[in-house]
């Protein structure tokens, strides 16, 4: 009888704690979106994605997002967006493409890390608290379960995250999709996360990074399309004159 009493007890202390943990997370979280959209600080974060799918197949792509309060640039292997206040450049070398057009929204801005921390309210909310332990390193785990029966509703069956509750970071999150989905496990790792940045990055313009130091295209992207997107135009047609010049 005195065993089941202190298993209970262990029980609820374990899931009180566990709700603790979830809720600092989310807090994090939320602060983390508030110090990135206000762009007090130059921020560049270096964190990789990696995922296993349901043919034992393996990816490991890395990425980069570095911001200040005028400019928030996306860097991957193959592909980059690069933003001010005025314009956004989109270079994708896998299409030879160079897309033009209208700066980002703030709403798009904050999506963007929004997706790479990979917290969504909507299924948050419906996971249930495995467990909360505290690391050796102090940063803490939080390990989230969906319900058997929203799995397939929800396409997930299991979240884990890492957080620093001091430097007020969430440094990693994994997750176990439900079986038939192809991507059965993504990992997102933070590799680097600094404030106040001084990257050679942020001395650039957008444009800095499709033209050479005279004005006109850089030779590698000569051969690449110029596509308009939105307001654009005319930036568009200058740029092809430049190549034709």
């Amino acid at each position: 009888m005195g065993k089941s009493i202190i298993l209970g007890l262990l029980i609820v202390t374990n899931v009180l704690y566990g709700q603790d943990c979830q809720k600092e997370l989310l807090h994090i979280y939320e602060h983390s979106l508030q110090v990135f959209e206000n762009c007090e600080k130059a921020i560049h974060i270096k964190y990789s994605v990696a995922q296993k799918r349901n043919d034992n197949q393996y990816t490991k792509e890395h990425f980069q997002l570095i911001s200040d309060q005028s400019k928030q640039y996306f860097i991957a292997k193959d592909f980059g967006v690069f933003a001010n206040d005025t314009i956004t450049i989109c270079i994708s070398e896998k299409d030879s493409a160079i897309y033009i057009g209208k700066t980002l929204s703030p709403e798009i801005k904050s999506g963007r890390v929004k997706n790479m921390l990979n917290v969504d309210y909507r299924i948050f909310d419906q996971l249930n608290v495995e467990r909360c332990e505290r690391l050796e390193s102090g940063e803490k785990k939080l390990i989230l379960s969906c319900p058997i029966e929203s799995q397939e509703l929800l396409g997930i069956q299991q979240v884990t995250y890492v957080f620093d509750p001091t430097e007020k970071q969430i440094m990693q999150a994994h997750m176990v999709f439900e079986e038939s989905a192809l991507i059965q496990e993504t990992d997102i790792l933070i590799e680097k996360h600094i404030f106040d940045s001084t990257h050679p990055y942020l001395k650039k313009t957008p444009l800095d990074f499709i033209l050479n130091n005279s004005g006109n295209i850089q030779k590698k992207y000569e051969h690449y399309e110029f596509i308009e997107i939105g307001t654009g135009r005319n930036l568009v047609q200058g740029l092809k004159n430049k190549k034709t010049s």
